[in-house]
């Protein structure tokens, strides 16, 4: 068992022979000062640490362009040990009762982070209100281990581990169209240039072999985050001052954006030459080899940063040594201790260590009260009404289509189906059909709320498209099974496309559908649901039709009611879940 050296030294007996002034009695009171927590403290951060990763860990399983996060708290270690070797001396714990009223208040918004997290596995602004509270907790815990020294020293390791937590939709959407738009629009230059015809739409590029999209190229979001992730960690590994990190950083961006762009350009070439098969093909191996590219990259540019810092300090060195810097007869920073804040008396041991066990206390009292209230995670609501999805198989060219890897990372559904067929009309037909079942536990999947499918883009059916207008979201009794369906007009390629959405949640009647449900508050459903002490792992059906053609928005309507009549099919009652699944 290694000792710590600050805290041997606060526990040598002070000096026994009197210095004048009564230098002894100042020095043996400033090692006294400087003790603050030791074991507990440390103890307290690994296990709020482990409690973090367990909570956090929902949404990294969730979302796939978020799985790097089980990585990060290893990086947030890695970065801990590295500044633990030059760690300074530790300082007063001076903690007033500002101090405490902050913890108390970041362990007390851990209840609506938790009570969200519950009702709203999905919900991106739950990791948010868990995850700052923690790394301020974290900050607050350093301070009571070595004071302010301590807290500034180990701020940036704390700090890290908020890059895991998953963007605001409103702050990843637009920054995922963006980009995925301008990658499409380099791509397709670079490509035409080398001798492949091709068309952006939107996000797609249209070739003679077909449309390469966010399956085959993706928009760049996920290399985007591991682009900040790695110049912030290349930063902090080689020591760059402000500056140099901040130019890292925009060096990073752009390198993990050139080479997105030469992994879309790559398989847009790949298609052309041996066909969309050659795509799927080359899809993982280019990933993984951009990848790559892009660390090195990082690491070289870091690298090269690192020694122009260097050799700033080694001409400072050298004025120094011309006579350039202080004089000798000067006294350095370091021949006495620096002067501290007498104005607030040093807070007792015992404060602090009380402090840290009600955070412990009251964080278990938050997760024993969410499970007394809403009852275990694999608890079931018991009878469902359960229906089953009939396929229009009998249309004419009705054929089966595969779920694409972009929808089926980021809804993560249990059960799915795609199909395309036409009408008697000849007008083009396009279902995609996704279920989540109830989860056993915590790390289940689990779906968006209807509002978040209803306000997305049309991920299911395909990009490029354009919206017209939104016919608004209705309640309807189908079979005797309610539905929320929200109707949509799309422009694609010149031809208008209806879009249908319709949205199915097990235990839900008809009656508790009301128009307004579609723009519920995620504060509104959180309280709803702790009234009704509901978890948010309940089965969910989403059905969404598309088609091309229809002249009308009435038209198109009432031909989606038409086809929800004819595919959705009572099944009576059994428990959830249970009707023709094929868990992932």
């Amino acid at each position: 068992m290694t000792t710590n050296p600050d805290d041997a030294a606060s526990r040598q007996p002070p000096e026994a022979t009197p210095s004048p002034g009564g230098g002894a009695s100042r020095g043996a009171e400033t090692r006294e000062r400087r003790g603050g927590l030791g074991a507990l403290g440390w103890g307290f951060i690994g296990m709020l640490w482990g409690y973090a990763i367990y909570r956090l860990g929902v949404f990294w399983h969730r979302y796939d362009d978020y799985s790097f996060g089980w990585f990060v708290p290893l990086l947030c270690l890695c970065l801990f040990w590295l500044r633990w070797n030059d760690r300074p001396h530790r300082d007063p714990v001076r903690a007033g009762s500002g101090t405490f009223l902050v913890l108390g208040l970041c362990a007390f918004t851990l209840l609506p982070a938790v009570l969200f997290s519950v009702v709203m596995p999905h919900d991106r602004f739950a990791a948010w209100l868990f995850a700052v509270p923690v790394v301020a907790i974290t900050v607050i815990a350093l301070y009571f281990i070595g004071g302010r020294s301590y807290a500034r020293h180990f701020l940036v390791p704390a700090l890290f581990l908020l890059l895991a937590v998953p963007w605001p939709l409103k702050v990843e959407t637009p920054l995922t169209v963006r980009m995925a738009k301008l990658n499409a629009a380099v791509s397709t230059r670079v490509v035409n240039h080398l001798g492949t015809p091709a068309v952006r739409n939107g996000v797609l590029i249209e070739t003679g072999a077909g449309p390469i999209g966010r399956d085959t190229a993706c928009s760049g979001v996920r290399s985007f985050q591991a682009g900040v992730m790695i110049s912030l960690f290349l930063g902090e590994l080689f020591q760059l001052g402000f500056f140099r990190r901040a130019l890292l950083l925009l060096g990073g961006l752009g390198i993990t954006f050139l080479c997105n762009v030469v992994r879309t350009t790559l398989l847009v070439r790949a298609s052309d030459l041996k066909g969309m098969d050659a795509v799927n093909l080359y899809y993982d191996p280019a990933g993984f080899i951009i990848l790559g590219i892009t660390t090195a990259s990082l690491l070289l540019l870091a690298w090269m940063l690192s020694l122009k810092a260097r050799a700033g300090e080694v001409r400072k060195e050298e004025g120094a040594e011309r006579g350039e810097g202080r004089a000798e007869s000067e006294p350095s920073e370091g021949d006495n201790p620096p002067a501290t804040d007498e104005t607030t008396p040093v807070a007792p041991i015992g404060w602090l260590q009380t402090a840290l066990i009600a955070v412990v206390a009251w964080v278990t009292a938050v997760e024993a009260g969410a499970v007394l209230w809403f009852g275990p995670v694999g608890k079931t609501s018991g009878l469902q009404p359960v229906w089953a999805l009939n396929l229009p198989s009998q249309s004419p060219e009705f054929r089966l289509l595969p779920i694409s890897k972009s929808v089926g990372g980021d809804l993560q559904f249990d059960e799915g189906k795609s199909a395309e067929w036409r009408d008697a009309g000849g007008r083009t037909w396009k279902l995609s059909y996704l279920r989540w079942l109830p989860s056993a536990s915590g790390y289940g999947a689990t779906p968006p709320p209807a509002r978040q499918l209803e306000a997305g883009a049309v991920g299911l059916l395909g990009a490029g498209m354009v919206l017209q207008t939104n016919l608004g979201v209705q309640s309807l009794v189908v079979n005797g099974v309610g539905i929320e369906v929200g109707t949509r007009r799309f422009l694609s390629g010149g031809r208008l496309v209806h879009v249908c959405r319709g949205y199915w949640k097990a235990g839900q009647s008809h009656a508790d559908l009301p128009p307004e449900r579609a723009s519920e508050s995620d504060f509104g459903q959180v309280f709803r649901a702790l009234k009704a002490r509901e978890r948010g792992l309940r089965e969910q059906r989403l059905i969404e039709l598309a088609v091309w053609g229809m002249e009308t928005d009435g038209e198109a309507q009432a031909a989606f009611q038409d086809y929800l009549a004819g595919m959705i099919g009572q099944a009576g009652k059994r428990n959830a879940g249970t009707e023709g699944a094929t868990p992932r």
